[in-house]
Parts: C-alpha cells; structure tokens; sequence
C-alpha cells in the first residue's frame, strides 16, 4: 500500500550513500530492492524491516524463490478464501487484497468472476466461454507459453478494444469506469514483483521484523522512513503515532529521510517534492498529489551532490 515503486528512482537521488541503509518500514520492499539492485556500491548493507510479520515473511520466501514462475502457479483466490486465509498467509493478505491493506478483498462481487475467468486461462489455460469471448481463441497461439507473455497478451488484447469494440459479454460485469480501466491486470503484477525478489538472495540483504523504536542503528546510516502517511487510511496499523515517531526521528544520530505529504514540525527540513496520481483511493480519478522528503538535520545541497555517485 502506498508503494514507493514509482518514486524510487526520483526518490533514490535525494538519499546520500553510507555505510549502511535502512529502510525502516519497508512494506512490500520496493526501496530496498531498489537499491540493493541499483546502487550495489552505494551502501556496504542493506537493512529491511517491517513491522507486519506476515509481509516480513512474504518478502523472505520471494527471495527465496518460492514465487518463481517456474515453480509457482498461483491458484485463484476467492472472496471466501481470501478472509479464511489472510490472517495466515502473507500472499493472500498482500497480493488479494484492495490497495495491498491486508483487510478487504482485492475485488468487488460484480467485477470478480471476470477477473477468476481472465486468472484461470493465463495460469491454468482454462478458457471458459467468457475467456473465449474475450480472447477470441480457445487455446494459447505458439510463443505464449509463460505466465508473463499470456498477461502481457491480454493486457495488449484489452487495450485493443479500447480502439474498436469492447466484447458484450463484458457489460454484464463491469461498470463504465472498469470498462475504460481493462487494462489494469495488478494482482498478476504484484506476484511478478515477488518473482523479481529472489535477485536479492545474492545480496547483503537483512531482514528484520521489529517496532521501528526497537531498531538500533550503526554510525554512517543513511535511514529511510516510509510510515503511514497522516490522513489516509486502510493500513492494518490504524493506532500509528505520529507525534511519537517525529520525536524518535530527530533523537537519532544518523540522517533520518522521511516520506511524507506533509511535516510541519520545525526540526524536519523540506528535501524534495514529487507530483504523481494518487493511488490509495478506490475512486482514482487521476487525482494528483504531492508526495515530499524530509529530513531531521539539513544537508546543503552541494553536500548531498558530493555524496551521491554515479549508479
């Protein structure tokens, strides 16, 4: 939820090299991955941690590799699975739930049996008469053989009738907005982004599962803080203090960068701003906002350049 993984590279600029790099509410890992994949010489370690055991654990097997695509052929998860299995299953709480807030299911009743029907005939090629209709074709042609090529096709297939004529079959379940919004395949994406995640396996990368009051820091650490922004909700963690998290951010020793619309506290100075569509709404209308970097103590901007290396 709230993912960094559209900002990472404008965001990654701002946050000077070090000895060590924490990302200390790391979610789905997007920052840490990021520049443990892009900024290897950046930093000597790579730090993540998440509160949420359950993502803590997600992230650890993706690593791992159990979400490989060649290993790993998600069954599809209904709306009764999802709540029987979200509070013991990482993947079903992240990657099946609305805006990753591990509490309500990914899809709406009216809009799911096309997205089971679209999920069983890439992963399973299963077509049912929606399928075919949708696709135009019973069996995948020759080259489509992957998880991936099939998702791509039919995103590809999909914004083609945005062109001409959008199958029949399909107004009886979706609405005028997700009839214009076709294209947007996200759970299969996310399980890519797990398959991506097993490149960190060859990386100094840790893991820990701790309250970010409990974290101790080494000296020469570049620390990132991406905690749940004021006045939005869905996150799992409803009772976050931020008042309590500020006084803990200017305690440290170490350059504490933090994610935020908005800081007013003195102590944090503005580093850098970000426009981009918002997307913890399930109404996104393009709505645009402005996403800011702080930090507890002032790096001058010709300091911060001569910090930064080429990656």
């Amino acid at each position: 939820m709230g993912s960094k993984s559209r900002l990472i590279k404008r965001l990654s600029q701002y946050l000077p090299n070090a000895d060590h790099f924490y990302d200390v509410f790391g979610g789905g890992s997007s920052v840490s991955h990021f520049m443990a994949k892009e900024r290897p010489k950046s930093f000597r370690t790579i730090n993540y941690n998440e509160i949420d055991l359950t993502v803590c654990e997600l992230v650890k097997d993706s690593i791992a590799g159990i979400y490989s695509y060649d290993k790993f052929k998600p069954d599809w998860i209904s709306r009764d699975d999802f709540y029987r299995l979200k509070d013991s299953s990482g993947y079903v709480q992240q990657c099946w739930s609305f805006g990753n807030n591990g509490k309500n299911y990914l899809f709406s009743r009216e809009i799911e049996p096309y997205k089971k029907s679209m999920h069983m005939a890439i992963v399973f090629d299963c077509f049912d008469d929606l399928a075919k209709e949708v696709l135009k074709f019973g069996n995948w042609p020759d080259g489509l053989s992957d998880i991936k090529s099939k998702r791509l096709y039919l995103r590809n297939k999909i914004e083609s009738y945005k062109k001409t004529t959008i199958p029949s079959i399909l107004h009886q379940f979706l609405s005028e907005k997700q009839l214009q919004q076709l294209e947007q395949l996200q759970r299969l994406e996310q399980l890519e982004r797990l398959e991506q995640l097993q490149q960190l396996e060859r990386l100094k990368f840790n893991i820990t599962n701790l309250d970010y009051q409990k974290l101790t820091f080494k000296s020469n650490s570049t620390i990132y803080c991406d905690p749940p922004y004021e006045g939005t909700g869905g996150y799992k963690r409803s009772n976050f203090n931020k008042s309590s998290f500020l006084d803990w951010a200017h305690s440290q020793q170490n350059h504490v960068y933090i994610s935020e619309y908005n800081v007013a506290d003195p102590r944090f100075e503005l580093i850098a701003e970000f426009k981009l569509n918002s997307t913890l709404s399930a109404t996104n209308n393009g709505k645009q906002c402005i996403e800011r970097l702080y930090c507890n103590k002032f790096v001058p901007t010709h300091k911060l350049n001569e910090q930064l290396t080429l990656f």
